[in-house]
């Protein structure tokens, strides 16, 4: 438990108050004396009476819940170097028609399945170490087997200590921190914060501790729901939130503004905070807290670091708060993802660089933005996509671990090198570095699915799809790579459920429009190209493609009438020859 912890209160929490070494020892499946080795060695939060001369004990499921979550490994290991010293204990001699039955629980991942017909209660156990498992005399050895299966099956589901991990993994939401400044100006200051939290609790041990994405996490903003909905919703175990308050110090002297950092660990399960901290600190030392609060919740969760995790948290880098300050306002444009947003955010990012040259994540925010201004036909891809991949390997050569830097030259490769096993090599690091970067596993199953390799592709959308669950972009990429696997109603169906997230959620249309002109279904794919067009009209892809659904449905004039509305947009604005060759092809023009 972190330090400012606060247990329940025995009036609040009275279900949930065990009084006696025998009612913990129940709750945790083990002998008594088990339980008071573990309080004594292992921390385990039990409370005394102190008035009471007997000294009586008593404990909270929910700080018991929490304590096994984060200490299992511990334990296990204790008991069989304990059982390896002493020996295993008997079983009953009054019962020696039941097996014994070892004193871990199967792991989720490999549960016994059997239906079960006859209830074992609990006193029928006995905690036996797996490896000194003995057949009990005259039982055969598949009754042992199935009688084992059932009592697993029926005890692990009720057991206080099953969490909600998703495989092997802890997972972990960061929540938007809110805005305690009281001015909307400084609302980047906090979103910011947030992002970079994610980014440093995901590289913490990718391995055990999966970290909820930006975009899922953004979207509980000003939520109304609780912790325990909030995580149920996301699939997590633990929940990140907390605010952010900036205080200016003398206008003419940047270093002098100070920023208040609270930030609070719950864990979902038991609904309860279990851990908070708050930090007064100059704006330029605002790593530091970042680093502080990702090893403090590292502490908490029991998530086991390398040596040079350890280091890479120890010594963060400094910051000059000019720079930091202006590099979180590009990421809360960039993250808006509209054009004029793109723009500006570009600005900052660039001045966030020219503040201080060897800021990496500058020039990554500045690779990000191009790559999108070349994608969404902000800028003509001769000019956008060798911008970003400038960026992208002044920030390899500053630091060579950015995953973010990896997906971005990655995506400059794929996109406008046509350097498709440079692009894979690329994606491929970013998630070795970081498998917790959602965006490299959603571009790099974007890449497999228009190469042809379907499989492969949905292994990693869903990768991506389980750290941004509410996705928006990766949920309809899922359609796309059933679009291009030829599966046209697995992918109507995929857009159908996109757009259930949000039905106006404009490329859901466009890609459910692109199923049902695939199944020949043209008037429902007019209909939906149409739909897309009126929700964002800078969506020159629909207009491509309702062109095409017009030439192939036998409406020749209205395809020539796109194509002349794409010609007279090209003399305003770049726009992608392909999305005229699209209209061409549904003519059957193929020379044009």
């Amino acid at each position: 438990m972190g330090s400012n912890s606060t247990p329940p209160t025995p009036d609040s929490a009275q279900d949930d108050r065990l009084e006696s070494w025998k009612e913990i020892a129940a709750y945790l499946r083990r002998e008594v004396r088990t339980v008071q080795r573990w309080e004594k060695r292992e921390s385990l939060p039990v409370h005394r009476h102190v008035h009471d001369k007997l000294g009586s004990v008593y404990a909270f499921k929910s700080e018991l819940d929490a304590w096994w979550v984060s200490r299992r490994a511990e334990v296990e290991n204790e008991d069989a170097a304990a059982a390896d010293e002493n020996g295993a204990e008997e079983i009953d001699s009054a019962e020696p028609e039941l097996p014994e039955v070892a004193e871990t629980p199967p792991t989720p991942e490999k549960p016994f399945v059997v239906s079960p017909k006859i209830p074992l209660k609990p006193k029928e156990l006995v905690r036996h170490p797996v490896k000194s498992l003995r057949r009990p005399v005259g039982v055969p050895l598949g009754i042992l087997l199935v009688i084992i299966a059932m009592a697993a099956y029926l005890i692990w589901p009720r057991l206080p200590f099953h969490t909600n991990v998703q495989g092997s993994r802890v997972m972990i939401a960061v929540l938007p921190f809110d805005n305690l400044s009281g001015d909307s100006e400084q609302e980047y200051l906090p979103d910011g914060l947030t992002e970079e939290m994610i980014s440093q609790l995901g590289r913490l041990n990718p391995d055990s501790l999966g970290v909820i994405a930006r975009q899922s996490s953004i979207q509980q903003k000003h939520s109304k729901k609780t912790l325990r909905e909030i995580g149920k919703d996301l699939g997590v175990d633990y929940i990140v939130n907390g605010s952010v308050r900036l205080s200016k110090g003398d206008p003419g002297n940047p270093n002098d503004d100070r920023v208040r950092i609270t930030a609070n660990l719950s864990q979902v399960s038991s609904n309860s905070q279990i851990w908070s901290q708050s930090y007064d600190r100059m704006l330029s030392d605002v790593l530091d807290v970042q680093s502080e609060v990702a090893q403090a919740i590292a502490g908490e969760i029991r998530v086991k670091l390398t040596p040079q995790q350890r280091a890479r948290l120890a010594v963060p880098r400094p910051v000059n708060p000019d720079a930091y300050r202006a590099y979180l306002k590009g990421r809360y444009y960039l993250n808006q993802r509209a054009l004029d947003g793109l723009e500006r955010g570009i600005g900052f990012f660039e001045q966030a660089a020219a503040i201080d040259p060897n800021y990496a994540l500058a020039s990554v925010g500045i690779a990000d933005t191009y790559n999108l201004l070349g994608f969404y036909s902000g800028l003509p891809p001769k000019v956008a996509y060798p911008k970003a991949k400038e960026a992208a390997q002044k920030a390899l050569a500053l630091d060579s671990s950015l995953a973010e830097a990896h997906a971005a030259l990655a995506d400059v490769r794929l996109n406008y090198d046509y350097d498709w096993k440079g692009a894979e090599a690329g994606f491929r690091r970013a998630i070795e570095l970081n498998p917790n970067y959602a965006v490299a596993h959603h571009w790099y199953g974007v890449m497999l699915a228009i190469s042809g390799r379907s499989a492969d592709a949905g292994v990693e959308l869903k990768s991506a799809l389980l750290l941004d669950p509410v996705s928006l972009a990766i949920s309809c990429d899922m359609a796309l790579q059933a679009l291009y696997a030829r599966e046209f109603d697995k992918s109507i169906e995929q857009s159908r459920k996109c757009l259930e997230l949000d039905p106006a959620y404009h490329m859901g249309h466009a890609w459910l429009g692109r199923g049902y002109l695939e199944k020949k279904m043209y008037p429902e794919a007019i209909a939906e190209f149409k739909k897309a067009i009126s929700l964002q009209p800078a969506n020159l892809m629909a207009l491509a493609f309702l062109g095409n659904a017009y030439a192939r449905s036998g409406q020749p004039a209205l395809a020539r009438k796109v194509i002349r509305d794409l010609q007279t947009l090209s003399r305003r604005h770049y726009v992608a020859p392909a999305l005229i060759a699209i209209v061409y092809a549904g003519l059957g023009e193929n020379d044009r």
